[in-house]
């Protein structure tokens, strides 16, 4: 099975983008929940761009191509700034709580 170059496109930055999601697990940035639900998402569109024929009945055939490659692209780009938000998130979340654990450490040492 050959796939065409947007699919192959498609399923090359999907996987970088799992990959990318074990990698922020693995370093403590995302908890389970977190990398369990991003990578259902990146698994569920790899599908999805795989087998692209099993949901051509859902699909009107007026203007499909040019429809289609916009809808990919649109919910690729908003999937990546969600991730690239919510990743920033939890390490401005992780950076919070460090402080805050530091300075109730300070003020704990001080002689009152």
């Amino acid at each position: 099975m050959i796939l065409p170059f947007f699919q192959l496109t498609g399923l090359i930055a999907l996987l970088f983008f799992l990959y990318y999601t074990y990698i922020q697990y693995r370093k403590n940035i995302f908890n389970k929940a977190d990398a369990l639900i991003w990578s259902v998402i990146w698994v569920t569109l790899m599908f999805i761009s795989v087998f692209p024929q099993l949901f051509q009945p859902f699909i009107p055939t007026l203007f499909f191509r040019v429809l289609d490659i916009i809808v990919i692209f649109s919910v690729a780009a908003l999937l990546t700034v969600g991730f690239l938000i919510y990743r920033r998130l939890r390490i401005y979340e992780q950076k919070t709580r460090q402080l805050m654990r530091h300075m109730a450490l300070e003020d704990v040492e001080e002689p009152g």
